[in-house]
């Protein structure tokens, strides 16, 4: 076991591989959790300003609905695959990392955004950077815990979805509170925001801090189930992957029309 991947005190040994100990493995578990909540409050936080936002930019219907859905939506979406492609063979803590701090700050430059197209592309880098997540933390959840312990933490991560819905509306609702009766909020050289461009840059600022302690406190681990091909570690061929998914089409196809219609009727 390479030290600088998993050091020694946190370490056992568990048939022919090693795994972090449980504390520090249920630690990852947590921090990551933490992301998804974070990225659920960025991602979902719109959808309590859009009164103000269209009061203040004369917007369309269309036009909020372009901010809520395709302009994070399509790129969260398709850059999943890629960011899933480099979560195989680079540094997941890296991915994750870069991650956070990118939506982050992209949710901050969404109050900083003086009109529609600004605040269009910020909501574009925030579905880019929400995209990395997921791929490179079930992976990373894959090699801090045995297959058999995986579900338990898994669901941890999950639940960070419900979390984060519920933390954006509460956070942003008491922040909205404390700003009812003010018209502009002066943040020094920065200059004067609206309340609700006040609530991207307070609800941003968080992910800043995350992706700091992230970087700093969590581990690359070791992957596990690696081919051995010739005494060399070599990952799963993408042709592989897709055969692999070909074969179980139809049991996916089912399952990704499901997730669709629980996505229809959550974000409706």
């Amino acid at each position: 076991m390479d030290n600088k991947v998993m050091g020694k005190p946190d370490a056992v040994s568990l048939g022919s591989e090693t795994w972090a100990r449980p504390v520090y493995a249920w630690y990852v578990a947590v921090m990551l959790t933490l992301a998804s909540t974070l990225a659920f409050v960025d991602r979902q936080i719109i959808a309590l300003l859009v009164d103000p936002i269209k009061t203040d930019w004369h917007l369309t219907d269309s036009q909020i609905g372009l901010l809520q859905g395709p302009a994070f939506g399509l790129l969260y979406i398709i850059m999943g695959l890629p960011f899933g492609r480099l979560s195989d063979s680079h540094s997941r803590r890296h991915i994750i990392t870069f991650a956070i701090f990118a939506w982050s700050l992209m949710t901050m430059f969404c109050g900083m955004a003086k009109g529609f197209w600004l605040l269009f592309l910020s909501r574009m880098g925030v579905g880019i950077g929400e995209a990395g997540l997921t791929p490179a933390a079930g992976s990373m959840l894959g090699d801090y815990f045995p297959r058999r312990k995986i579900s338990r933490p898994f669901s941890l991560y999950t639940m960070g979805i419900w979390f984060g819905g519920g933390i954006a509306m509460l956070a942003g609702g008491y922040i909205m509170g404390l700003l009812a009766d003010i018209d502009y909020v002066s943040l020094g050289f920065l200059g004067e925001f609206r309340p609700w461009q006040f609530v991207f840059l307070a609800i941003g600022l968080p992910g800043v801090l995350l992706a700091l302690v992230f970087y700093l406190t969590v581990l690359e681990p070791s992957r596990k189930g690696m081919l051995n091909t010739g005494g060399v570690a070599k990952g799963v061929p993408l042709a592989d992957v897709f055969r692999y998914l070909w074969s179980y089409r139809a049991a996916l196809a089912l399952h990704f029309l499901a997730y669709m219609a629980v996505a229809f009727f959550m974000y409706g």
